[in-house]
């Protein structure tokens, strides 16, 4: 049987044996880290890992380029949503913290 050793009120280890030593509280689901409390195995918090938006941005607003060349190639002003757009993006790749925004319709 799996049991979990705890010192501290935490969980040390994880160990298959035939009997409960001393200390031990029998559990299948037990991962160290864990805490106990009364007796009871309370699991550690599975914490997401952080979406980094770092190289999706970048990507973006290297596509992006493309329709400010055509606005420019066009002799059309770059509408303030695509300023807006690359704006964001740069923060966002500067940073990495996202969400991306939205990709405005394209001028052309």
């Amino acid at each position: 049987m799996r049991v979990a050793t705890i010192k501290d009120g935490k969980v040390q280890n994880v160990i298959l044996v035939k009997e409960i030593p001393v200390g031990c509280i029998a559990s299948n689901t037990a991962q160290i880290g864990d805490t106990v409390v009364n007796g009871v195995i309370v699991p550690k918090p599975v914490i997401p890992p952080m979406q980094n938006y770092k190289g999706h941005a970048t990507r973006a607003l290297n596509m992006s380029d493309t329709t400010i060349l055509r606005c420019i190639e066009h002799n059309m002003p770059v509408p303030s949503a695509w300023a807006t757009y690359r704006a964001a993006l740069r923060v966002i790749a500067a940073s990495g913290i996202g969400p991306l925004p939205t990709q405005p319709a394209f001028p052309i």
